[in-house]
């Protein structure tokens, strides 16, 4: 699917879930070049120190959608052109970063607790306090999308989880069938560092028992070579599906300010 110049992108148009996935990989296959060429500084500096590089990354792509929208093509700016906006998206994020990190802690200490107790009522309680957890989590996911690509206030944005809760479903399986397509690319991916960690572990399993085990010398340049392959295919997933995440973003937008007129229509 090409993408013709100056020509502006409808993003805000009704689609289903499953057009949102399959148009947004089209386009942002098509466009993965082109963020590579914006954000392949901030990509190596991610590699060499994940925090805080690696969670500007997000910010980094959002940034680009309108551009991409509103000129039909992604132009090539430098990074201190583009911080502005990054630094916007990511300041916009903050709150639902607090609230992610909040849930994560919330989860790995009632698991910390059901690990050391036998009661089943404890662990069962723990089982419903987890799935009504994810359940509330999902709305945010199209919170933490109008804090990316939408030009809401932040307190706004969270006033918008009454539309997240009423497009559970929608969310649901989008990100159900997302999250297939890149449990199967990152495991292709990670193919080859797998197999080298298992040789790792072998290779500590036979030095434990005083056996002499040695690789040959490329194995470890090899090893960092795959470890970079993985990121490198894991930014350019990323990439792609923040296009199709954009697109529902639209779609849910356009579903939503379609409702809204005919609910303004005097009976």
């Amino acid at each position: 699917m090409k993408i013709i110049k100056n020509e502006p992108f409808e993003v805000c148009k009704e689609r289903s879930y499953l057009n949102c996935i399959y148009q947004g990989i089209a386009l942002g296959a098509d466009n993965a070049g082109r963020v590579w060429k914006n954000l392949w500084q901030l990509f190596l500096a991610s590699l060499i120190l994940n925090f805080p590089f690696g969670m500007l990354l997000p910010s980094a792509i959002a940034a680009l959608m309108p551009k991409w929208s509103e000129m039909g093509f992604i132009p090539v700016t430098s990074i201190r052109q583009q911080w502005p906006d990054l630094w916007k998206i990511f300041c916009r994020l903050l709150p639902y970063y607090g609230i992610t990190i909040l849930v994560s802690v919330i989860i790995y200490a009632s698991s910390f607790v059901s690990v050391f107790t036998s009661s089943v009522v404890v662990m069962s309680c723990v089982l419903i306090a987890w799935l009504v957890l994810l359940a509330a989590t999902l709305p945010l996911q199209w919170v933490r999308m109008e804090l990316m690509y939408g030009n809401k206030s932040v307190k706004a944005c969270f006033s918008a989880y009454t539309l997240g809760l009423r497009e559970c479903l929608r969310l649901f399986f989008f990100y159900v069938v997302i999250g297939a397509v890149c449990f199967f690319v990152l495991a292709l991916a990670a193919l080859p560092l797998i197999i080298q960690m298992l040789v790792i572990g072998q290779m500590s399993e036979a030095q434990a028992v005083g056996d002499i085990a040695n690789v040959p010398w490329f194995f470890w340049p090899l090893l960092f070579v795959s470890a970079i392959i993985l990121n490198l295919v894991a930014f350019y997933l990323q990439i792609i599906l923040s296009h199709a995440e954009y697109l529902l973003w639209g779609s849910i937008t356009a579903s939503d300010g379609s409702r809204r007129s005919i609910e303004e229509i005097p009976a």
